[in-house]
């Protein structure tokens, strides 16, 4: 039932976005017929573009103003973006620029909408991802549950050497386990969709098995579970942390675009006044 909500959405949202641009190149073919400046009409349009675009980041820091839900607000940033990136292109004639402000101007949209783009996959194929692997982790109590883990771990090792004496699981704590568990792991690994780094852990751990008895055994399969629930954790910290990386790139290109573009107005209407 959700996935058919997704999908009429994005049929519908896909059609009135394509029956935008099929309208703006018609005004903009039709705007050039009668002999006006296309790039002054796509220019101004550009500019109300990236100012409402730029809104969004706004909505998400005032949250507690009675304005349409973020939800609806991301739609309209998505849909948004590919129709500005569309219209930049009908302005600069698919062109590369050639002063030094305008290569400046057209690098700084570049990077904007490509990191949009890439942020729109990332927020469509990231929740999917956590998904596979067990309930979503809020990033903020990652390390906690991370403490809590390395915590249990090294009391059932303690545990097990007073009721054993074997020294092999604490030689395994201190080689590999106590490092896996201080941080987080193999974060480039699971984003790739690899297993080297977990699966070398896990062989290290089957090799230790054949030296240890029947209580050391049981705790060392305690221990699995555990270092499996850390791997899990660590999946769902990578891919958080990707969903928040790139924003670092988007958020301050933005602005820096709309200050670009106030410029380059200024600069294009001082020209034109100065030579009239």
């Amino acid at each position: 039932m959700i996935s058919t909500f997704f999908m009429a959405r994005r049929l519908r949202n896909g059609v009135l976005l394509l029956t935008a641009l099929i309208v703006t190149f018609a005004l903009a073919w039709a705007y050039g017929v009668t002999l006006h400046q296309v790039p002054y009409a796509t220019g101004w349009g550009l500019f109300i573009m990236v100012v409402f675009l730029t809104f969004f980041n706004l909505r998400k820091k005032l949250s507690f103003l009675p304005l349409m839900p973020a939800a609806v607000w991301m739609q309209f940033h998505a849909y948004g973006g590919i129709f500005t990136l569309v219209l930049f292109l009908l302005h600069t004639d698919g062109s590369l620029p050639t002063g030094r402000f305008e290569t400046i101007l057209w690098g700084m949209f570049m990077i904007v909408g490509v990191s949009g783009l890439i942020g729109l996959a990332i927020n469509r194929i990231i929740p999917i991802r956590q998904q596979q692997r067990g309930e979503p982790v809020f990033r903020d109590r990652m390390g906690l549950f991370r403490s809590q883990l390395a915590s249990e771990v090294e009391t059932l090792i303690l545990n097990t050497m007073e009721e054993t004496q074997t020294r092999t699981l604490s030689k395994l704590y201190t080689a590999r386990l106590s490092p896996f568990f201080a941080a987080p792991r193999n974060l480039f690994e699971h984003l790739l969709g690899q297993r080297g780094g977990i699966d070398k852990l896990l062989q290290d751990m089957d090799s230790a098995d054949r030296y240890l008895d029947n209580k050391a055994r049981e705790t060392l399969a305690q221990i699995r579970e555990k270092v499996l629930q850390k791997d899990g954790l660590d999946f769902q910290y990578a891919h958080l942390t990707l969903l928040r990386a790139w924003l670092f790139v988007h958020i301050p290109a933005t602005y820096s675009l709309l200050l670009l573009s106030v410029l380059h107005l200024s600069l294009v209407y001082g020209y034109r006044l100065g030579t009239s």
